[in-house]
Order: structure tokens, then C-alpha cells, then sequence
């Protein structure tokens, strides 16, 4: 009624408001999904970050535990999300802590999910980037797209050098991260003691340390602390193709020492990888040896 009159006024249906509503969620994805596309250049998302996934895991015992807390990171994802439920990967180099997160990534995104995974040396190069005029984007960009993400990964947590401005900035990822209320997923070689040493801020004009933990203590209250243990992937892979390498090569050079015997093509494996020489192959060229049961 109005003024004293009735006037009937046109309702929307309950199912197009609510297709209006997926509409509006669905425009805001895209247009989060482009903004993260454009920094994609600049992040880990290549070739190699698209090959960790869960089905190229390498399972062995001392990795059973971080695939289990990974698979239920993603198979728990609404929970997670809405409980802004982060991790930290924390152990020696080449244990898997990259591999790890990268997994997450792409089980998630996958799915949808808005995913930016990016060194901490590399957004930091990006935003000082930034302040050149001809930068391809802005700071707060930088930061907003940070804070949008629906899950952010920081690798290598530490390894950049620390200054008073770079503390800056890190603090200002994190609190973005924190205020948002968004999972974030952090891998470092440094334990809860140097990582806590390692981002306390010093003013550069004094020299005093913070002691307020201002960083550490919001990635305490972000990131559930998960160590990895083992041995380095990347010294037992190059090993192993080291090892591959040469015992193949040596094959080759005793099958072609003497045209006269027919090559002789190594079956033994194992025992070429033991001892670094195909021991048969020396055995069949010195001796005539054959195998047992051939």
C-alpha cells in the first residue's frame, strides 16, 4: 500500500534469483581465474609443477605419511577452505616438500579451485618489479590477486635475502593472507627455530630486532607445521642415472673391445648397479662365461 492505494508489485522467482546468484559467482571465478592466468608467467606452474600430481607419486615408507596429510588436504577441501586451514612443509632439501604442494595444486585446481603457486623470491622480484613506471602491474594488484587466490602456495620460504624491506613485504602477504581468511601452503628447509630467527624484522636504521614475531606468529596461526623427512629425491635420482649412465657405457665399450665375439647385450642389472661395471659382460669377454640356466 502506498499513499493509500495497493499496488502489486512483480516478485522474481525463487529459481532466478538463485540462477542470478550462480551467475554472479561464476563471472567473479573467471574474472579471479584471469587475473591469476596473468601471473601464471611469472609463478611455478610449468611443465614441471603440471607433472606432480599424485599420480606420479614415488610412494616409499618415508613419504606414506606427507601422501596420506596431502590426499586428505584435497579430499577435505570445503572443510578446509572454510576453516582457512593451512600447512607448512618444513625439512632438508629435495625431500619432497615441492613436490608435495605442487600435488595439492593440482588435484585442486583440477577442480576449479583458484590456485597461485609461486616462489617467495619470485613475488618478491614481481613487486619490486612493480615500482618501475613501465611495470606490467601494480603493487596492490600484486597484493590483491595474493589475497584473492583461493589457495596460495609459497615455496622456498627462506631462501631469498632477508632485508628490512623484503620483511616488509613478506609481512604484508602473510597479514593479507591472514585477513582474508584464505588457506596458504608454505614449504621451507628451515625448522620452527630458524624460521622463527630467520623473519625477525630488523629496522634498518636502528639495527634492533623485532621481537614481536609479527610474521612468525601468523604463520603459527595459519599453517599447520608438518616436517618431511628422508632422503634428498634429487640426490637418489641423480644417482641413480648416474650409476645407469656409466654401467651402460662401460657395456657398450667391452661389447665392442672384440668384433670376433658376438655382442653381448647385459641382462644384469642389478649387478652392474652394485659394483659401477657389468661384471658379466667382463666374465663372458675374458672367459666365456654364461650364466647359469642360459
Amino acid at each position: 500500500m502506498l499513499m493509500g492505494r495497493m499496488y502489486r508489485m512483480p516478485l522474481a522467482c525463487l529459481c532466478k534469483i538463485e540462477e542470478q546468484r550462480l551467475e554472479e559467482e561464476r563471472f567473479k571465478a573467471m574474472d579471479l581465474q584471469r587475473r591469476l592466468d596473468r601471473f601464471r608467467v611469472y609463478s611455478l606452474m610449468d611443465s614441471r609443477f603440471s607433472s606432480c600430481t599424485f599420480e606420479n607419486w614415488t610412494h616409499k615408507a618415508d613419504n606414506a605419511r606427507l601422501y596420506e596429510i596431502c590426499k586428505s588436504y584435497c579430499e577435505n577441501w570445503e572443510q578446509v577452505y572454510e576453516n582457512a586451514s593451512g600447512l607448512l612443509f618444513y625439512g632438508k632439501p629435495g625431500c619432497g616438500k615441492t613436490y608435495a604442494s605442487f600435488a595439492i595444486a593440482n588435484e585442486l585446481y583440477r577442480k576449479g579451485v583458484a590456485v597461485m603457486a609461486i616462489s617467495v623470491s619470485r613475488i618478491l622480484a614481481i613487486i619490486k618489479d612493480s615500482f618501475d613506471r613501465h611495470g606490467d602491474v601494480s603493487e596492490m594488484e600484486i597484493l590483491n590477486t595474493i589475497s584473492d587466490a583461493s589457495l596460495l602456495i609459497l615455496d622456498d620460504l627462506g631462501t631469498e635475502h632477508q632485508t628490512s624491506w623484503t620483511s616488509r613485504m613478506l609481512f604484508q602477504i602473510i597479514d593479507a593472507r591472514e585477513k582474508a581468511s584464505k588457506p596458504t601452503i608454505i614449504t621451507t628447509n628451515l625448522d620452527k627455530v630458524g624460521l622463527r630467527k630467520y623473519l625477525a624484522v630488523v629496522d634498518s636504521r636502528t639495527g634492533q630486532v623485532d621481537t614481536a614475531d609479527r610474521i612468525f606468529d601468523r604463520i603459527i596461526s595459519m599453517c599447520a607445521f608438518e616436517k618431511v623427512d628422508g632422503n634428498s629425491w634429487r640426490i637418489q635420482k641423480g644417482s641413480a642415472q648416474t650409476k645407469q649412465t656409466y654401467s651402460a657405457k662401460f657395456c657398450s665399450l667391452i661389447n665392442t673391445a672384440s668384433p670376433s665375439v658376438p655382442l653381448f647385450q647385459c641382462q644384469d642389472w642389478k649387478a652392474c648397479l652394485d659394483i659401477g661395471i657389468c661384471a658379466w659382460c667382463i666374465a663372458r669377454r675374458r672367459w666365456g662365461m654364461k650364466r647359469v640356466g642360459s
